[in-house]
C-alpha cells in the first residue's frame, strides 16, 4: 500500500515507513482484510475513496501543524534523540 499510494517519510521521502502518527485512522488494507462479508467492487471502491479522504485530511492537518505523519527509522531516531 505504501508504494501504491506513494507514501513516504514525511521528512526525508524514504519509502521504508516504520512509524505512523498515533491518531491515524486504520490502514486501508487492514480495514479491507477485517471485512467479514464479501464486499462488492463498488462497496470496496466507496470504502477506499472514503478512507483516502480521511488520510488526506490527516496529512494536510499534520503538515499545517509541522507534525510528521509517516516516519522512517532514521528520522524517528533523529527526532527522539533531539527530544532527550
Amino acid at each position: 500500500m505504501v508504494k501504491f499510494f506513494n507514501i513516504t517519510c514525511s521528512l526525508c521521502d524514504n519509502y521504508e515507513i516504520s512509524f505512523v502518527i498515533n491518531w491515524s485512522p486504520t490502514p486501508i488494507g487492514t480495514m479491507l482484510k477485517k471485512q467479514t462479508n464479501k464486499l462488492s467492487e463498488k462497496e470496496v471502491e466507496q470504502l477506499v475513496k472514503q478512507q483516502i479522504n480521511i488520510w488526506e485530511n490527516l496529512e494536510e492537518s499534520s503538515f499545517k501543524n509541522n507534525i510528521p505523519t509517516f516516519l522512517c527509522d532514521e528520522c524517528w531516531n533523529t527526532l527522539t534523540n533531539k527530544s532527550n
